[in-house]
């Protein structure tokens, strides 16, 4: 699970590469959320979370391991 909290009517685009560099999953975001990488059925492995805002660009790696 990933959670996102961003401040009050802030906008920004997430977007989920697998190691390989493909785009698996992007998401245009207000404010706070919670992405479940379960519900997204992907295979366990590393991930590359990329968070881009008006003013800046996030990116973070996470290995997903799935129960």
């Amino acid at each position: 699970m990933v959670q996102l909290n961003g401040s009050s009517g802030e906008e920004y685009e997430l977007h989920l590469y697998d190691i390989s560099g493909s785009l698996v999953y992007s998401q245009s975001v207000i404010e706070t959320t919670t992405i479940s990488l379960s519900e997204l059925n992907i295979p366990g492995g590393i991930y590359m979370i990329k968070l881009n805002t008006e003013v800046s660009t996030i990116s973070k790696k996470i290995v997903y391991m799935p129960q």
